[in-house]
């Protein structure tokens, strides 16, 4: 989790990075031992302009793109 707040000088990676790597942190787990990945997001392709692979792209560089990343868009839920 990300403290909550306006962040306008950060984009979803650096949020995405920051949350991934503390819950990885907490459960003592090194992202080789993560089997699967889920991304939800509300509007995020809005923001960046990128609609169809979001998860690939916030996770980029945070160890787990080797994994199958599920996508979810959460807009109206």
């Amino acid at each position: 989790m990300t403290r909550f707040g306006k962040h306008v000088d950060r984009t979803a990676r650096d949020l995405v990075e920051e949350a991934v790597a503390a819950a990885l942190a907490d459960a003592q787990v090194e992202p080789r031992a993560v089997e699967a990945v889920y991304v939800g997001n509300a509007a995020e392709g809005m923001m960046s302009g990128q609609e169809s692979i979001r998860g690939q792209v916030v996770l980029r560089c945070a160890g787990l793109m080797c994994l199958p990343i599920v996508n979810l868009e959460n807009a109206y839920a």
